[in-house]
């Protein structure tokens, strides 16, 4: 399904959103349920609602996951990391801090990644611009924690 970039920059900004919300509602549950309980019911609820998803509009092959990369499996894993992480994160140091955090882990890796062409992705060396905008970035999160 080819999108737009008009399409793909207000898919990344309710990306942006969600996660937002999701890591504090996440946070919340855990304190009734404890993390690793909570971390497993995101995950459930999540599967149950890409189930549905996938049987109502899927048009990919399921099937064709045996021939994906192995690295392309770890998604999944990784997506466990990250909630009990960010559930962790959010209750101890504040949604704010602990989000200014992740974005900015996530566009260091991004950066790293885009510069050596990891995983088929297009390489984009690294450049003055980008360290002085994760340079910035990280001077931002740094004032989110006063």
């Amino acid at each position: 399904m080819p999108v737009n970039t008009v399409t793909a920059i207000f898919m990344a900004v309710i990306a942006g959103v969600a996660i937002g919300f999701q890591g504090t509602l996440n946070s919340l549950l855990s304190k009734t349920v404890g993390l690793w309980e909570s971390t497993f019911i995101v995950h459930l609820t999540g599967w149950a609602a890409v189930t549905a998803i996938m049987l109502l509009f899927g048009q990919g092959n399921l099937s064709a996951v045996f021939q994906a990369p192995r690295a392309s499996l770890l998604g999944g894993l990784l997506g466990v990391m990250v909630v009990a992480a960010v559930i962790l994160a959010f209750r101890r140091l504040g949604a704010m801090y602990a989000l200014g955090l992740v974005i900015f882990s996530q566009l260091l890796v991004a950066a790293v990644v885009d510069h050596f062409g990891w995983f088929g992705i297009e390489r984009t060396p690294f450049s003055l611009a980008r360290a002085l905008g994760l340079l910035l970035l990280g001077a931002g999160v740094y004032f989110f924690k006063r």
